[in-house]
């Protein structure tokens, strides 16, 4: 499956993005990878959109996929980590930034 994410870059300097790799948790159980697509080029104080593809093996995971949508359906939360670094140049020197974010959710988020 692929997807966009959108970011912003608040500084004056331009980057090129090289690589995203993240590890996708669902109430700690660990579900797929998060991978960049394509090398971006990053313009100064800008938004940009970053293709992703996203790899999901729920045969092999640990989630209980009904026990999961059940769970939610009785509203009880859930809770996506997102856990990974992404490797980025500025100026020709290499860096990674690691990423570490937690989203809970609810049946109510899903429901409008």
């Amino acid at each position: 499956m692929t997807t966009k994410a959108v970011f912003y870059n608040p500084n004056k300097a331009k980057a090129k993005l090289k690589d995203i790799t993240l590890n996708v948790f669902a109430n700690d159980d660990f579900i797929g990878t998060v991978n960049q697509i394509e090398k971006i080029k990053i313009h100064g104080n800008s938004s940009f959109d970053i293709p992703l593809r996203l790899e999901f093996n729920l045969k092999d995971s640990k989630i209980d996929l009904f026990g999961s949508l059940l769970n939610l359906m009785s509203n009880n939360k859930f809770i996506v980590d997102i856990i990974g670094d992404i490797k980025m140049n500025i100026f020709c020197i290499p860096f990674k930034v690691r990423i570490a974010e937690q989203e809970e959710f609810s049946i109510k988020d899903f429901i409008n």
